[in-house]
Order: structure tokens, then C-alpha cells, then sequence
């Protein structure tokens, strides 16, 4: 009877054990906001990873905002207001005004005292981690990478005899000279003089374009990448460069100029089979598998052709991505923290990956995921190469004062109007000017 009444006394005493854990697991929800910019593609598959969070961590929920508009300048409302969400999406270009001013929690003492993260940390491209370090602190936590490459039409490749791009870096008979012929041989003019196919075509942002361009002939804009000192766009290598990349429009006529992309962009043009080769990131791959499917276009991607004067350095692209960011005033670091880590770790990763949306920042996940997507191209594996043969963009507070001069003053190189080694003196004088605004 002893024995019973222990047994009886012991299974009351789990249940109200039990029942106590639920009670403080309901009373100790933490509610965190968690902001971002995407299409509907990509808030779906957030929204999965999301859920599958909620279910890992059931005492973590998460308010997911999509702003309507711009979401960086929704974002940076936000934060000027003193709302700031507790996780928000970090923009390679925008971050650095942020991080200046203290706004984003240093993930590092986070990253170092994670035994679980520890044991993946390797498995993260290096460059890519890098990009988010400010001043020695690790600010946000990278998610995708958006190294931009080249595209291809297979079929209009077949159509003019010419052999496949080659799909590795360390290939460097592909020149800027046979790329060239290429381009040339892929352009095609009607009776009156009218361009029906162009060769190449920039489907990116034409002054960041013209930097990668700058990249493969070994040129440097600018000191060094994340929070720049000294603009270095005037050099040879870049007047060469910025001018060859201006030449295809207004000398070869193997790309089509501003007035004629007004017309149907760029990247349409791709989708219908009207270009050649074209130069931008991963996020365009589901608009032409779209054409794929509906039109029958035939692509593949390789890397950018290398300059004559490039070929120690081997720089074929930039190193440009989203990441996760944390509010240094949000009360929940530790939840925000685990938040994070899920998104950007191996399982957010794979699932982004497999799902064809954007190009991962973990080698494993890139080699034993991404390259055999189906959604993905036969020579996938070329974006996840470009984080080795890539530098950063200029990373700084003054972003916006460094673009707005590129902007305005290579206009009249790209409409041929003035030559690269005019303007190049004047772009590095007004972004060494904007510069100088932070010390």
C-alpha cells in the first residue's frame, strides 16, 4: 500500500510539475519583430523558415513586417523614430549609416560564446563575413550572396558557332578581346540599320557594372572596401576599363544604349532572346527560368571575362549581399540572437538554396545544395565561386554621396559624350570630398 500511495504521490507531483513548466513557458513568450523587404517569392519562403522557428523554439515568436514602398526608408524611419524592429534585413550598401551611429548590436561576444555556432562558423565564406565586421564589430550576419556574373544565351551561342563561356575561374583564355568578337558575332541589324539582337547587354546598375569591369583588369576604386579613406577610381587600369565597358555601346554597338533600354529593359530582353550575354546577380534567375518554361530560353551564367591586365589579381566580380542585423536597443537580444542564427545557419540556408531564390554564403550548402538545385542553372556553382574572385563595393556612411557622383558624371562617358580619363579625375576628387565627411 506504501508502495502504491509513493507511486500516486510521485505521478501527482510530475503533473503539477508539469503544468507549472506550461504555465511559465506561456507567461515567458517573447515577441520579436523581425523586418525585411522581399517579393512574394521570397516572403514565402521566409515565412516558412519562420514557422519552422515557431516550432523549434515555442517560446520565441515573430512578427514578420514586409513595409510597403521602400523598405530600407521604411527602415531607416523606423529607427530614426525610436521603433526600431528587433531583427531587420541589412543592405550591403545601406548598413554602414547604421553601423556608424551605433544602431546594430555587435554580434560578436554572441557569435564567440555559441558553441553551436562555433562548430559552423568555417563553413561560412570568409568574404562574405567580412563585409558586415565595422570597426572590429561584427554587425549583421550574411544571408546571400550577390555576386553578379555572366549570362548567356545557349542558343543564340549555337546560332553563331561559337563555343560555350568557360564555367571556372582559373580559365583565363576568356579575354576581354574574345569576349569582344563574341558580342560582335552575337549582334544582328535589320536592313535599316536597326539593332534586332545585341550582344551584350547590362542588366545590373551601369556605374557599379563598370567597377566590376574595373575589378577584372586589376584596378582599385578605392583603399580598401568596408569604410573606405581614399577613392583610387584614377588609375590606368580603370580608365582602360570604364572606357572598353562604354565602347560596347557607343563604338561596337554590341550593347544597347540608355534611350534604347527605356524601350523594354534590359533583363525583358534577355527573357525574349534578344541578347546575347548579360551582366547582373542571381535575383534574375526566376524571371528567366519563367522564360524558360514559357518561351523555351536556353542560359547559362559564367564568369566575367578577365582584362589584360588582371590576370595576377583574378577579381571577377563583387561581393555584395543581404544580411540580418540586430537593433542594439531591442530587449530581447538573447531570442533575437537565436533567430538570427536559425536564419542564416545551415538550415536557413539550405532552404533558400533549394529553393532556387538566392545564392547561399555556406561552402556546404553551396556545393551539396545549391549547384544541384533543380531551379538553378547547369553552371551554378559560378556565383558561389565568385565570393573567392570578388571585391567589396565601397561600404560607407556616404554611400549615397559616392553613387549620386558616379551617377551624374559618368553619364557623359556612358552616352559618349566625354572620355573616361576626363571624368575619372573628377570622380575621385568628389568622393575623396565625400570621404573626408567621416573622419
Amino acid at each position: 500500500m506504501k508502495r502504491r500511495f509513493n507511486l500516486i504521490a510521485l505521478a501527482l507531483l510530475v503533473l503539477v510539475l508539469a503544468s507549472s513548466v506550461n504555465v511559465f513557458a506561456q507567461g515567458d513568450v517573447v515577441t520579436l519583430r523581425y523586418t525585411f523587404g522581399a517579393n512574394r517569392e521570397e516572403a514565402a519562403v521566409r515565412e516558412q523558415l519562420i514557422a519552422e522557428f515557431e516550432r523549434l523554439h515555442p517560446n520565441i515568436k515573430i512578427q514578420a513586417e514586409i513595409p510597403p514602398g521602400v523598405a530600407q526608408d521604411a527602415i531607416l524611419t523606423m529607427f530614426a523614430g525610436g521603433n526600431p524592429p528587433d531583427v531587420t534585413m541589412a543592405w550591403e550598401l545601406n548598413y554602414p549609416a547604421y553601423a556608424m551611429q551605433n544602431m546594430y548590436l555587435d554580434l560578436g561576444p554572441l557569435m564567440e560564446n555559441d558553441p553551436e555556432f562555433q562548430d559552423y562558423k568555417d563553413d561560412y565564406y570568409q568574404t562574405y563575413l567580412d563585409m558586415f565586421n565595422w570597426d572590429g564589430k561584427h554587425v549583421a550576419m550574411p544571408e546571400q550572396n550577390t555576386g553578379i556574373v555572366l549570362f548567356y544565351n545557349k542558343t543564340l551561342f549555337r546560332e553563331a558557332g561559337l563555343e560555350f563561356p568557360p564555367n571556372t575561374f582559373d580559365d583565363m583564355t576568356w579575354t576581354w578581346d574574345v569576349f569582344l568578337e563574341y558580342a560582335k558575332a552575337l549582334t544582328k541589324v535589320d536592313e535599316n540599320g536597326r539593332v534586332t539582337q545585341f550582344g551584350y547587354a547590362d542588366m545590373w546598375d551601369p556605374p557599379l557594372t563598370a567597377m566590376v569591369w574595373s575589378f577584372t583588369n586589376g584596378a582599385e576604386w578605392f583603399d580598401r572596401g568596408v569604410n573606405p579613406t581614399r577613392s583610387t577610381i584614377n588609375t590606368p587600369e580603370s580608365v582602360e576599363a570604364v572606357q572598353f565597358y562604354a565602347d560596347l555601346i557607343n563604338v561596337h554597338r554590341v550593347a544597347p544604349s540608355n534611350v534604347q533600354s527605356q524601350v523594354q529593359t534590359n533583363h525583358d530582353m534577355f527573357a525574349d532572346g534578344k541578347i546575347g550575354m548579360g551582366t547582373v546577380g542571381h535575383w534574375f534567375v526566376p524571371l528567366f527560368n519563367s522564360a524558360k518554361a514559357e518561351k523555351g530560353l536556353d542560359y547559362d551564367v559564367a564568369p566575367f571575362p578577365i582584362g589584360p591586365k588582371g590576370h595576377d589579381a583574378n577579381i571577377r566580380s563583387e561581393v555584395g549581399g543581404t544580411g540580418l542585423a540586430i537593433a542594439a536597443a531591442t530587449k530581447h537580444p538573447k531570442e533575437a540572437w537565436e533567430f538570427v542564427k536559425f536564419m542564416t545557419g545551415p538550415r536557413g540556408q539550405e532552404v533558400i538554396a533549394s529553393t532556387g531564390l538566392f545564392t547561399p554564403v555556406m561552402k556546404s550548402v553551396s556545393e551539396n545544395v545549391f549547384a544541384k538545385s533543380e531551379f538553378e542553372p547547369d553552371n551554378a556553382i559560378v556565383f558561389t565561386d565568385t565570393a573567392a574572385h570578388a571585391k567589396p563595393m565601397p561600404l560607407s556612411p556616404e554611400w549615397g554621396r559616392i553613387n549620386e557622383a558616379w551617377v551624374r558624371l559618368f553619364d557623359d562617358v556612358f552616352r559618349g559624350i566625354k572620355p573616361a580619363s576626363e571624368v575619372l579625375p573628377l570622380i575621385e576628387a568628389e568622393n575623396n570630398a565625400a570621404l573626408r565627411r567621416v573622419r
